[in-house]
């Protein structure tokens, strides 16, 4: 009865509407809508988007802090490492949210990270949250400009609302995620940190030669901001070393500032809250023993499963298989005890190590930046470092790698053969 409804009526309907869906403590599933239900929510979005936001803001309005504070936002147990070390020599006060779903953080670690003090407050998030908008984007596509701001800015609204977006630092790893939605229309300063150690250029020429990454590319347009660093809301690229060759719009946002250094200078304070972390599942690391660090390149079809297996045991040929100890990828799920080896915990950063009093003979990688941060190790190999190679390069050296030696026939066998033809 909607067109029936005189001019205050429609008014009315349109604030009741706007608190409904600013204080939803979830999304709102469009695609169980009706048509005309769903022709009403458009109508209501482009009359005064601004004003919807306003509310939205207004139900999470919490007391801010005077000093501004650094939110990280983080995906992997690296980004979680990083953020520790950043947090502690920065000396401000620093919140931490977590994006559960691409790594697995457990609500033990959680409960252990807010008792290490680091943070003035953690926050997880989940994957799973944002699923329904991935359905309802394939089930009403034409209606992406109203699904965005009622599933995203709503939702991440509640997420972020004690960050104060006009002041904090939000500290991203990765602009690929829907969260940017939301922080790109609102946050003043978004500083990007490379999501592994030394990976910056990488991580770059990876965007630029196979585009975008997974389901974002259904955002794109003009309904969702600019990602891959293209956007001026980001005011700067924190990175461990200098990198040349980058286009202005990236280069002119470089910062230097190598994690594994700053974390040299707080080394005592990271043993207290790593060991507080991950002491009781710290695999037992002998002074003869090789660490052998994996990437789970079969995912990517660079290999199958059974060339990879081939590639990390003939690296490993010249140690006994007791005396290697795996540190899988987060993403491996390659079986290596069938190969004699042990295995370490998967969800412990090989950075952790460098601070708890560890030291072994050997770290080995077919291609892994995490070898460059290893202090515990008398010797790092890594035989495929990427700096010095092209992604295209992966395969073919897979396949000449692991290449069965041709046999070479002995001088006996050769004269046997020679006396052989004589006598006939």
């Amino acid at each position: 009865g909607f067109e029936s409804l005189d001019e205050t009526d429609r008014e009315k309907l349109f604030e009741d509407l706007y608190e409904f869906i600013a204080s939803k403590e979830s999304y709102i599933n469009l695609s169980s809508f009706t048509r005309t239900e769903r022709d009403l929510l458009k109508s209501l979005m482009r009359r005064d988007r601004e004003k919807f936001e306003r509310i939205v803001k207004s139900v999470y309005t919490v007391e801010r802090n005077e000093e501004p504070h650094d939110n990280y936002i983080v995906f992997t147990h690296y980004h979680l490492v990083v953020s520790i070390i950043r947090a502690i020599h920065s000396r401000k006060p620093s919140r931490l949210y977590v994006f559960q779903g691409y790594s697995e953080f457990q609500p033990v670690l959680i409960n252990k990270i807010r008792q290490t003090g680091v943070f003035s407050h953690v926050e997880v998030f989940f994957n799973a949250d944002v699923i329904g908008l991935m359905d309802a984007l394939d089930d009403c596509p034409e209606d992406v400009e109203t699904i965005l701001p009622t599933y995203l800015y709503t939702f991440y609204a509640r997420i972020f609302k004690k960050c104060d977006l006009k002041n904090d630092n939000m500290i991203i790893f990765s602009d690929s995620h829907p969260y940017w939605y939301y922080l790109h229309r609102d946050a003043a300063h978004i500083i990007k940190h490379e999501d592994a150690y030394n990976s910056f250029d990488r991580e770059f020429r990876g965007f630029e030669l196979y585009g975008l990454w997974g389901g974002i590319q259904r955002y794109v347009g003009g309904a969702y901001p600019e990602i891959h660093y293209r956007s001026d809301r980001i005011e700067s690229i924190i990175v461990s070393s200098p990198i040349e060759g980058l286009p202005a719009f990236v280069s002119d946002k470089i910062r230097v500032e190598d994690t594994m250094q700053i974390a040299e200078e707080e080394r005592e304070k990271l043993k207290e809250v790593f060991l507080l972390l991950y002491g009781d599942k710290i695999s037992d690391f002998t002074e003869d023993c090789v660490l052998l660090l994996t990437q789970p390149l079969y995912l990517y079809e660079y290999c199958t499963e059974k060339q990879l297996l081939k590639v990390y045991k003939k690296m490993c040929a010249g140690y006994e298989p007791s005396r290697v100890i795996v540190k899988p990828h987060p993403a491996d799920t390659l079986n290596y005890r069938k190969l004699g080896f042990k295995v370490a915990e998967k969800n412990i950063p090989i950075e952790v190590y460098n601070y708890i009093g560890v030291h072994i003979k050997e770290a080995l990688t077919f291609s892994s930046t995490a070898v460059e941060t290893i202090t515990f190790a008398d010797r790092n190999t890594n035989i495929f470092p990427l700096h010095d190679f092209e992604y295209s390069d992966i395969k073919p050296f897979i396949l000449d790698y692991i290449k069965p030696p041709k046999k070479k026939k002995s001088l006996w066998s050769r004269a046997k053969r020679k006396a052989k033809r004589l006598i006939t």
